[in-house]
């Protein structure tokens, strides 16, 4: 998609911005050998969601006091 916008745009270098799960390895790196700049958010991995604990994005409950 970053080459066909690129070819589209007539420019030498282009950044682009994905969205987290819509990108594969395989992707980033045909955008570095191209001078495309990817932002690729950080993937969510947590071991504590496989443990069936909250994850870094969950929200935390709160004892009451």
């Amino acid at each position: 998609m970053a080459q066909r916008a690129r070819t589209a745009l007539q420019v030498e270098q282009l950044e682009i911005v994905a969205d987290r799960g819509y990108f594969s390895g395989e992707e980033i790196v045909t955008c570095e050998e191209t001078g495309t700049t990817a932002y690729v958010p950080r993937p969510q991995t947590s071991n504590n969601r496989a443990k069936a604990l909250f994850g870094k994005s969950m929200p935390h409950a709160q004892s009451s006091r």
